[in-house]
């Protein structure tokens, strides 16, 4: 075996592509915090920078930066603190304390305004054949059909398999004695093209055309079964679940896709409403990540079943 003499290091040389390099670098630390990249060429220009980590104080906000590109903000006036977790509020959902409204009932804090886009991402074969078989929808002979509502009935995903004829047998071991029935479907869509599309289809009992939330219920027409896709975007599922439950017969069933967050957001509304559920022992379905990806989102979501006579 023959060793060889290692080279010595010699002294640093100023080369080109080092000078390259470090361009490179600082302009990469830059551009990771483009609030500070001012302070930040400062603090390069003078050797002072460091990204390990670095504290830094302005005129409106103190932060600390650490080197894995988390970053812990500080305002340093509070009437800034208040307007930006409002504007953050608003935006997730009242998820910040100071966001939050200050009324007692706080399922009266609705959405009005109508979501983005209606907030409209038709229900896939999977996660609807999951919601119809939460339901339980067989009638027996002579039994009066249920009455059935969607209340963001879209493009008829899920209202479309209930309205349908059904088929029945008075021994349904035997398969003997078969008879057909047929559920009495109320659909609600905001969007007048959809609307009109799901009239033309000729099997719903009745086809309203306005924003649910502007409805009110007839208590002489409650539903038995209520099943829902309604929009998730800032906490506008709780909205649309918490007004569909005034639609429901006191021994009705609904099921509802929702966002995931419902099932741990730490606001007041989402607290509320696990509460409300839990008083009914509702039951949380998660469904599988991306299950609403092939209709161009990729939310968490989840199945809510609960029924109104289940009251605990």
């Amino acid at each position: 075996m023959r060793f060889h003499r290692r080279e010595a290091y010699g002294p640093y040389e100023d080369t080109r592509r080092k000078r390259l390099a470090l361009a490179r670098k600082q302009r990469l630390e830059r551009e990771k915090y483009p609030l500070l990249s001012e302070i930040i060429a400062e603090q390069q220009r003078a050797g002072t920078w460091n990204p390990k980590q670095s504290e830094h104080e302005g005129q409106f906000f103190r932060i600390r930066i650490f080197k894995n590109g988390n970053a812990h903000l500080w305002f340093t006036r509070k009437d800034l603190l208040e307007k930006v977790n409002k504007i953050l509020a608003d935006y997730y959902g009242e998820v910040i304390g100071d966001g939050q409204t200050q009324a007692e009932d706080v399922f009266a804090d609705k959405k009005l305004a109508p979501a983005r886009r209606f907030g409209f991402f038709p229900t896939p074969d999977e996660a609807r054949d999951r919601v119809l078989g939460a339901i339980s929808l067989h009638r027996n002979k002579g039994q009066r059909p249920l009455r059935i509502l969607e209340p963001s009935a879209g493009t008829g995903n899920l209202a479309r398999p209930l309205a349908e004829q059904q088929l029945g047998y008075e021994d349904i071991w035997k398969r003997e004695g078969a008879y057909t029935y047929r559920h009495l479907v109320d659909c609600v869509e905001i969007q007048p093209h959809l609307a009109e599309q799901l009239t033309a289809e000729g099997i719903y009992n009745r086809v309203i055309n306005q924003d649910f939330l502007s409805l009110r219920p007839d208590t002489a027409r409650l539903y038995d079964v209520i099943v829902m896709n309604p929009p998730f975007d800032l906490e506008r599922d709780i909205d649309h679940v918490m007004h569909a439950w005034n639609f429901l017969a006191p021994a009705g069933r609904l099921v509802a896709i929702m966002s995931a967050g419902t099932e741990f957001r730490q606001t007041r509304k989402a607290i509320a409403f696990r509460q409300q559920m839990e008083n009914y022992r509702a039951s949380w379905i998660d469904l599988p990540a991306g299950s609403f990806s092939s209709v161009g989102t990729y939310v968490n979501t989840l199945i809510l079943s609960v029924s109104k006579g289940s009251s605990s």
